[in-house]
């Protein structure tokens, strides 16, 4: 993947930014590039930074985003001011912990120095109010498996020394909720104080919000292209996207995309309404010119579970009426599809209804969902559909009682698969006593388990009354027939079946010894 970067130049003593911003529909693609870190002291007025904004976003709210926080070069800050300094943005998801993009405080495998940077809260959205608290920072931890060459993994956790006053803490997405938060199409909407041109320019003081569709995972990984109100967009492959980890999302106003850009790295992409908003991104990366026809990409959250537990943020409570996890007891495949089935843990609540997913390795998704059935009714089953035959998917399940969902099921492979390819006796040995050896090949089953496989021989004439013979094949379609009447004459093929269908051999002929 091609990052972000700002020049060489900058580099040396430029606090840089990220990725998020809103630019016009006529914007150029760039290439896709990464955020910055805050490892210097940047100019806010270096207007050649490449970086996150939101283009084409409308003015924010405060009381809409009061989890939203704005990250400082503390030098710059101190001589110039928070505006000038302001280089990424955050999440409170507690009044000392915020979540924000790893690349914004480190750089060439070192993490930058808590006493380098500030964190801050506005009341107004504005970061030249003068009632905005600004406060120090006891510790920064960057995400061990962060990739600084493809971004994944892209997330880091901020100790500050004071807490923030006036914050209502966002809650990150756990795995099933982001199932439920974040499938192709979703609405979603991130927040930031970036730029307000594609070109990276143009920097407002009180921060904007874009309104922003998720891309399906076939647009973020599988290299399909994705279109929103008219307008398309180019879908990244699974060279340059890893959507287990990372999503894809933009938006279009009136006409013009909607994106993140400079400035706004680190910040919220916040999927859900009410009380089931949660954090589902973070600002990551993106082309160099923002707002163009290749989507911004954000951090996967719920991806990085056990690396923010470990840091201490919390997440949703489980209630005591959730589910568990369910089981998939079963999968059933054709040349495009498979039906999966699941069955309800021993323990939690009861389910109404679950989904399953599958996912395949260029990020391609197909899901089905099914009410959980009453007692005595068949287990619960869903088919999912438009599969590729031959292609590999992982399947996991989980289960909801009302809204609330379970974490993911154990995950399950499945093939989608056609019949067996037909099978072929290489070679025959006759041996005395009734007894014949073959040697069957092409066992294909073509993604689903065999059912049946046998060499069955057939007496000549029918009329004879003798009966048939027949024997399993074996390890490497080796396949002995005993019972074979001496000096009769045998048809015999190889048959083999899956759940799909079956296949037979073209017939070898023998006569018994």
């Amino acid at each position: 993947m091609r990052i972000r970067r700002a020049t060489s130049a900058l580099l040396a003593g430029a606090l840089v930014t990220g990725l998020l911003g809103v630019a016009s529909a006529s914007a150029q693609a760039g290439s896709p590039t990464a955020g910055e870190s805050v490892s210097g002291a940047a100019a806010r007025d270096a207007q050649t930074l490449i970086g996150p904004q939101v283009v084409n976003g409308r003015l924010g709210d405060p009381r809409a985003f009061p989890s939203l926080v704005a990250i400082a070069d503390r030098a710059r800050y101190l001589d110039s001011g928070l505006y000038d300094a302001q280089v990424c943005g955050g999440t409170a998801v507690t009044t000392t912990l915020i979540i924000t993009a790893a690349h914004c405080v480190f750089e060439g495998g070192r993490t930058t120095s808590a006493n380098q940077i500030v964190v801050a809260r506005t009341p107004s959205g504005a970061l030249t109010d003068p009632q905005t608290q600004v406060v120090t920072v006891r510790s920064i931890t960057v995400n061990p498996d962060y990739d600084e060459r493809t971004q994944a993994g892209d997330i880091a956790v901020l100790d500050l020394r004071v807490p923030l006053e006036g914050i209502e803490p966002l809650l990150p997405a756990l795995p099933g909720e982001d199932a439920l938060l974040t499938p192709g199409g979703a609405p979603a909407a991130v927040a930031g104080w970036g730029a307000t041109t594609g070109s990276g320019r143009n920097f407002p003081d009180r921060f904007r919000v874009g309104d922003l569709t998720v891309f399906p995972e076939s647009a973020c990984g599988g290299g399909r292209d994705y279109t929103i109100e008219g307008v398309t967009f180019f879908g990244y492959g699974p060279g340059d996207v890893d959507p287990e980890v990372m999503l894809c999302a933009d938006g279009v106003r009136n006409g013009a995309i909607v994106d993140s850009c400079i400035g706004d790295s680190g910040g919220p992409l916040i999927a859900g309404t009410a009380d089931e908003r949660r954090l589902v991104g973070v600002v990551s990366w993106g082309p160099q010119r923002c707002a163009s026809t290749f989507s911004g990409v954000y951090t996967r959250v719920s991806a990085f579970t056990s690396f923010l537990r470990a840091q201490g943020v919390p997440f949703a409570p489980t209630p005591t009426d959730a589910p568990s996890p369910p089981t998939i007891v079963n999968a059933t495949v054709t040349p495009t599809a498979a039906s999966v089935t699941v069955e309800p843990a021993d323990t939690g609540a009861a389910p109404t209804s679950y989904r399953v997913t599958a996912r395949d390795a260029g990020g391609r998704t197909a899901s089905c969902a099914m009410p959980a059935p009453q007692a005595g009714e068949a287990p619960a089953t869903c088919t999912l559909t438009n599969l590729r035959t031959a292609r590999r998917y992982t399947v996991t399940a989980i289960a909801l009682t009302n809204s609330i969902a379970s974490e993911p099921s154990a995950p399950v492979t499945v093939k989608p698969a056609d019949r067996p390819r037909r099978p072929r006796i290489a070679d025959v040995e006759v041996l005395r006593g009734g007894v014949a050896v073959f040697d069957v090949q092409r066992l294909r089953a073509n993604g689903s388990a065999f059912t049946k496989k046998l060499v069955v021989c057939v007496p000549a004439n029918r009329r004879s009354g003798l009966p048939k013979r027949m024997g399993d094949i074996g390890a490497r379609g080796i396949t002995i027939v005993t019972g074979l009447r001496t000096g009769a004459d045998y048809v015999c093929r190889a048959r083999v079946a899956n759940a799909v269908g079956a296949q037979r051999s073209s017939a070898v002929t023998l006569r018994a010894r």
